[in-house]
């Protein structure tokens, strides 16, 4: 690897470490004393039990986080196939954080991609929960989400084009 790219990658690296940093200390501050996160997670699994018993009358907005939750249990089995990503540990942290997003975010649920960026996110914060907060102000502040709107089936036949 030439020395160029070896310093550009690094200077690369400083930069988005400072952003996250930036970001976490800008809005997080004393939010991790509050609990938030665990609280969404055991709500969560209240949502996932009530899976069981999901009737028709059911809010719609349950079968669509059930319907989300199906979705990450699927994709994040083929995120990041390297050896840190195949320990159960970090491959429930990524599940958690996508699950509490979903869940944060019900207007965009989950779709494909976000689990790579909330890997990359945990990977650099080393953090399951400040990797969280880092995806959910990227979303909410930095207009990320707008990369995740779920748009429908195109039909060429018709004169609306959502793009």
């Amino acid at each position: 690897m030439s020395k160029y790219y070896t310093k550009f990658i690094l200077s690369y690296n400083s930069t988005i470490f400072r952003f996250i940093e930036e970001i976490y200390s800008t809005y997080i501050g004393n939010i991790k004393e509050q609990n938030i996160y665990k609280n969404i997670l055991n709500e969560i699994e209240k949502i996932k039990q009530r899976k069981r018993s999901l009737t028709p009358t059911d809010p719609n907005i349950i079968a669509k986080l059930i319907s989300s939750f199906d979705d990450i249990s699927r994709d994040v089995n083929r995120t990041f196939h390297n050896d840190r990503y195949k320990s159960g540990s970090l491959r429930d942290e990524l599940t958690r954080v996508l699950e509490a997003i979903s869940y944060m975010k019900k207007e965009i649920g989950y779709c494909q991609g976000m689990n790579f960026i909330a890997g990359a996110l945990i990977c650099l914060c080393n953090c399951e929960e400040k990797g969280f907060w880092i995806l959910l102000i990227l979303l909410n502040k930095y207009e990320l989400n707008n990369l995740f709107i779920k748009v429908g089936r195109y039909n060429a036949n018709t004169q609306s084009n959502p793009y």
